[in-house]
């Protein structure tokens, strides 16, 4: 009698659906990472205990309805980073059903919406982030609930699906207040659909609120070909997978834009879709366009392609627009997606990243104290060790000091943790914690940065270093060495072909592209002077040489 209610209750219409869920489901619990990977990640899983975006716990823009679901389900697994996971994996899985059914209404075609699910949940950029204790997955599940509701003509879910979304992620709120304004016409709503809408984002702002932090400003880009290259092919991956499938995505949005309704076509997917499709299509199609522009406008290059995902969902959405070439089109994207992004997938799956790996090394080695570059400054916060922000060695005592450093460390004695360089790491993730080193910090290395030495910056291939003004200088702890040695660089897009720069009576050129080595008499207090500063776009500060490291003899 069971199997009979449960064939009965598990229409034709459901199995696309319930297939294409099922795939996603076991890629992604076949993925899940080994550990934290990226420095929110941990922000997120320390959100779940204490809710302090003013102190970056978790990040700006605050992310408060997802630290609250999240909590809600830590209540149950009491750890925070596998409650994360675990909401990341089932929100994927809802999210999928609900895109697909979405997709089904929107189209008319029982198939198109599975493939519309595929096509998101199987793209790069979706297998790199929705798998991660991040806000992403839920995200876009409240957002497939949105989509759903709209189509379906249910004002009153699809006004709480869309206002949940924004509270999850706040950066999408331009395209999703755009999204409601635009689905609260086609669905001719009520003023209590809007009051609903509105009081649901007041509450979940509500711990932003007075000193709470988690506001952000927002830096305007120029619209140039790599923004637009990041922002709107690269998430779908290399040529021969995202040109085709933005192909297809502007086909399916030109038929449900200009074609018929799908009430109008045969065989609908499910009874009863909204009769105002098209006027749906465009809502979906205008999010996806405004927030596309808000990110090629103003997301850091550095957050990868991770800040447009809420986008390629209504994409997705419109590439299962076309039903009789679309199923074609998913199985071989998807399979090509997975093929492209696997290599990186299974090194996450079994390696530790390389940030918690030199923690742990610092851990193995027996460090005192970590200083950390503040890029890494979480990941080195996950030890017992005592941790502090990188900012200058003078003042530091007694030995077992360590740097972790954001990058391949050429400092001796350094030990480099990486993960394989790939297509998909420089395009999904803007190298992001592919390299890290643990840097033994002895006095002999120590210095403090009187005049003209700019803070720590790092580079993936080149590790720390510090810029150094025309004019600087750099007091040293006495160790009783006779020699200091400097180990100086210029990047290879200085605007000068070398610079010398001299301390007393001694000099070296240092080459663009290259790196130079002066060897001076041990002295407490190094002078030194460039013969040349420049400044580059976007940073007014004037430099002159990088210093990689000095170490006295």
């Amino acid at each position: 009698a069971a199997s009979r209610v449960m064939r009965a209750s598990v229409t034709r219409a459901d199995v696309p659906v319930l297939a294409a869920a099922f795939a996603i489901a076991v890629v992604r619990i076949l993925t899940l990472p080994r550990g934290f990977w990226e420095a929110e990640e941990i922000a997120f899983a320390r959100a779940l205990l204490t809710f302090d975006p003013a102190h970056d716990q978790p990040h700006a823009p605050g992310f408060p309805l997802f630290v609250a679901i999240g909590r809600l389900v830590n209540v149950f697994v009491h750890e925070p980073a596998t409650s994360l996971v675990t909401l990341s994996v089932a929100a994927s899985i809802a999210g999928a059903i609900l895109f697909a059914r979405a997709g089904s209404v929107l189209t008319g075609a029982g198939w198109s919406g599975a493939n519309a699910a595929l096509i998101l949940y199987f793209g790069p950029a979706a297998l790199v982030f929705t798998a991660l204790p991040n806000a992403e997955a839920t995200t876009l599940a409240f957002l497939g609930a949105a989509f759903l509701a709209l189509v379906r003509g249910q004002a009153f879910l699809f006004a709480a699906a869309t206002a949940c979304a924004i509270g999850c992620d706040p950066d999408i709120a331009a395209a999703g207040v755009l999204l409601f304004a635009a689905g609260f016409r086609v669905l001719r709503a009520s003023r209590t659909t809007a009051l609903l809408f509105a009081a649901i984002l007041a509450i979940a702002f509500i711990p932003l609120a007075g000193d709470g932090g988690g506001y952000q400003r927002f830096t305007v880009h120029a619209a140039d070909t790599e923004r637009f290259l990041r922002f709107v092919a690269h998430p779908w991956g290399p040529k021969y997978l995202s040109f085709p499938l933005l192909a297809v995505a502007a086909a399916g949005a030109v038929r449900l834009l200009v074609g018929r309704p799908a009430s109008a076509r045969r065989g609908p997917a499910e009874p009863g879709p909204h009769t105002g499709t098209r006027g749906a299509a465009v809502a979906v199609a205008l999010f996806a366009l405004v927030h596309t522009l808000w990110c090629i406008l103003t997301a850091p290059m550095t957050d990868g392609v991770q800040p447009v995902l809420p986008a390629l969902a209504a994409i997705a959405l419109l590439a299962g627009g076309v039903p009789r070439i679309a199923i074609a089109v998913a199985v071989l994207y998807a399979a090509g997606s997975l093929a492209y992004a696997l290599p990186f997938l299974d090194v996450r799956r079994t390696q530790l990243s390389p940030p918690i790996a030199a923690v742990r090394a610092a851990e193995e080695v027996g460090a005192r104290r970590i200083l950390a570059e503040a890029a890494v400054l979480p990941h080195a916060q996950t030890t017992g060790l005592d941790v502090a922000l990188l900012k200058d060695l003078g003042g530091e005592t007694g030995e077992g000091l360590y740097m972790l450093s954001d990058g391949r460390s050429a400092a001796p004695g350094a030990q480099v943790f990486e993960w394989p360089d790939s297509d998909l790491y420089g395009k999904i993730t803007s190298e992001r914690y592919r390299v890290a080193s643990l840097v033994p910090l002895p006095p002999s290395r120590r210095y403090r940065g009187t005049i003209g030495v700019y803070p720590y910056e790092s580079a993936p291939e080149r590790g720390e270093f510090r810029w150094l003004a025309q004019n600087a200088v750099i007091d040293l702890p006495d160790v009783a060495a006779s020699t200091v040695t400097l180990h100086l660089a210029l990047p290879p897009d200085a605007p000068v072909e070398t610079n010398r720069m001299s301390i007393g009576s001694r000099s070296v050129d240092v080459p663009r592209g290259g790196d130079a080595t002066l060897e001076v008499p041990a002295t407490r207090r190094l002078i030194i002077h460039s013969d040349r500063a420049f400044q580059r776009t976007g940073d007014p500060r004037s430099i002159a040489v990088q210093l990689l490291w000095l170490e006295q003899q």
